[in-house]
């Protein structure tokens, strides 16, 4: 805290700037990656479909699942959500703090890996999950960064999105398939990290396809 105050207090501004208290946040994000779970070649030369949770998610939820069932491609669910049945879904990813608190005990209910950094909540909400496996694969966040690690990653943003794709990036995915991602006006500060954070990513995929459905 003390940190972002710091980092705050060095950069003039007359008005509220929800991104620049998030980077004043990001800023104090000094750990050294560590994650406990090695993603090297989890998903290497297959195709991933990451799936959102935007209103297009329900109303092509049918449509979505015919996709995965034809095309055998490993299913990344953002957080928890029940629009698509969990018999489909390969793991659920989390990297959002109070999001994964919020769904901690819905994770219950399921029989897949919860894919997050393991340093992103206390032991007592880890606790709630009740023996679900949990792959910590860590997250550090950087400004300008894009660094793909074993055990983690070093991104601009602490977007679940921009995380899952460096997930895959370290696993070897072919191709990257995005679902439920409707964006937002193009002056809203969501679209605006979101964009940046993905020419980032694009620039250190290699051959790793990016594809929108």
């Amino acid at each position: 805290i003390v940190n972002a105050l710091k980092f705050l207090a060095q950069n003039d501004s007359s008005s509220f700037d929800r991104q620049r208290v998030q980077q004043a946040f990001d800023a104090e994000d000094t750990h050294e990656i560590n994650g406990s779970w090695n993603a090297i070649n989890w998903c290497k030369g297959e195709d991933i479909l990451i799936v959102g949770s935007g209103p297009s998610l329900k109303k092509y939820a049918s449509s979505i699942e015919s996709f995965v069932i034809k095309s055998g491609v490993k299913v990344l669910s953002l957080n928890y959500h029940n629009e698509i049945k969990d018999g489909l879904i390969s793991a659920y990813v989390a990297a959002d703090a109070k999001r994964f608190t919020l769904d901690a005990k819905r994770y219950n209910k399921i029989q897949k890996p919860i894919i997050m950094p393991g340093r992103l909540v206390d032991g007592g909400v880890l606790g709630e999950l009740h023996g679900a496996e949990v792959k910590d694969y860590d997250l550090k966040v950087t400004p300008g960064a894009t660094k793909f690690c074993d055990t983690g990653c070093e991104i601009s943003s602490r977007l679940s999105a921009a995380y899952a794709v460096a997930l895959c990036a370290t696993g070897g995915a072919k191709r990257i398939f995005f679902v439920g991602f409707d964006g937002y006006n193009a002056e809203d500060h969501r679209q605006i990290e979101m964009t940046h954070a993905f020419e980032l990513l694009k620039a250190e995929l290699g051959d790793t396809e990016l594809i929108s459905l």
